[in-house]
């Protein structure tokens, strides 16, 4: 994978400033070399039929050629326009013809499925339609003549269409995510789309959204990302650092749909999210308190059954040394009329239901309860707008009150964290 460059960072800026968004289609090359003209006088043709099947009537049929070739159509449609009629740029023949109005559109149709009131009857319509969306936009992201912002904006469509279920699109992110030729803007929303996708897989789920190799491909080239060194020079200005932490957040997030604590040997998601959340001084840049949030609550709803291995009382350790961070910052922030750091309180409802996860999967393990007990004091301190009792930040971080345990794995030496200066210490 590429490193993270100076001029990825820049890309990366301009275009999540950006609103590019648009329905995505992949179509064969030769479609794309056909023109705008030609897509859409093949669109007209099954203008009617799209319509009826993304209100539910008629109710798709996989073995109708014309209702597959309508469906293809609309995704062509919403994937290849972008790049056929240069969405990036308002022209004065179609000024409504933008990028933020096709993505919308796209929008609707995705919404048509997952909104509808009987969503057996749109099944079919869905499968079709998120396979054909998966195949077209892989197709303008990979095309050579298309531009970063046709390529950024087929990538925003994959996020996007994962809210559909699409288990092969698995296989499909992670190519994108280890694509060089792709920028940081593009992997962004990449890691959305696993993001996404990884929160619809359900235990006990029949069929499985995923089978246990593609959630642990998921998660390994993820981590792979996570892990990377960014290559952040001397006297880089601070924006720019942020602008990397911001696309680390998103690796992150995803990570912490994974509610198994190793998927293999080689593959442990509750490790490099406990470092996270530890602020591990293997983490370079040091992680910010948004990312060691995500970390922190992905780590708390970690099922530790599936994982005899797993020592749940490191982990709260690891959470609990967090929220003596949260709590102390939300303290600091608290009297700010303005330009608050965080939205302390949203955050802290959210961290809250993860320690609930996190208590219902302990099995009355003592050590946990108390650190849960402390962190929920602190927590519904920020929520009323309060400031943390001292003594319940200061209870995580008194040498008294570490974990029994001393690794993340039973047997694993190398499975701990090593906690390092505070990215704002750090940056200071």
């Amino acid at each position: 994978m590429a490193p993270y460059t100076c001029r990825s960072r820049l890309v990366l800026g301009l275009f999540l400033g950006m609103f590019v968004l648009s329905p995505l289609n992949a179509a064969r090359a030769q479609t794309l070399s056909d023109g705008m003209a030609a897509l859409e006088a093949k669109h007209r043709k099954h203008r009617l039929l799209i319509r009826g099947l993304f209100n539910g009537e008629p109710k798709a049929d996989p073995n109708d050629p014309q209702h597959i070739e309508a469906i293809d159509m609309a995704a062509r449609l919403d994937t290849y326009s972008v790049y056929l009629d240069h969405l990036e740029t308002r022209q004065e023949k179609k000024p409504t013809h933008t990028m933020e109005r096709a993505f919308n559109d796209f929008e609707k149709n995705v919404e048509s499925i997952t909104k509808a009131k009987n969503r057996e009857q749109m099944q079919p319509l869905a499968v079709i339609y998120r396979e054909k969306v998966r195949l077209h936009a892989l197709e303008v992201i990979e095309y050579e003549k298309a531009k970063p912002i046709h390529k950024l904006y087929n990538a925003r469509i994959l996020a996007k269409v994962a809210e559909l279920g699409e288990g092969k699109l698995s296989e499909t992110l992670i190519k994108v995510l280890k694509d060089d030729k792709q920028n940081d803007a593009i992997r962004y929303y990449i890691l959305r789309g696993l993001r996404n996708l990884l929160a619809q897989v359900q235990p006990q789920q029949t069929p499985p959204l995923l089978t246990k190799e593609e959630e642990a491909k998921c998660a390994e080239a993820i981590i792979e990302f996570l892990e990377r060194k960014p290559d952040l020079p001397k006297g880089v200005l601070q924006e720019e650092i942020d602008g990397f932490r911001v696309l680390r957040r998103e690796g992150v997030r995803a990570l912490a749909q994974i509610h198994t604590p190793a998927l293999n040997d080689k593959v442990q998601p509750a490790l490099v999210l406990a470092r996270f959340t530890g602020e591990d001084e293997r983490i370079q840049p040091p992680p910010r308190i948004d990312e060691r949030l995500e970390a922190a609550m992905g780590l708390a709803r970690m099922s530790s059954a599936q994982d005899k291995t797993y020592q749940a009382d490191y982990a709260a350790n690891a959470i609990g040394t967090f929220l003596a961070t949260f709590g102390a910052a939300a303290n600091g922030d608290k009297e700010k009329a303005t330009e608050r750091l965080r939205p302390w309180k949203i955050d802290a409802v959210h961290m809250r239901e993860a320690l609930a996860v996190l208590k219902a999967n302990s099995e009355k393990n003592m050590y946990v309860d108390q650190v849960i007990a402390h962190g929920n004091s602190v927590l519904q301190a920020v929520i009323k707008g309060d400031d943390a009792k001292p003594d319940d930040l200061t209870w995580f971080i008194n040498p008294e009150n570490v974990a029994p345990s001393k690794e993340l794995f039973k047997g694993m030496a190398d499975s701990t964290i090593k906690p390092a200066k505070s990215a704002e210490a750090t940056e200071k």
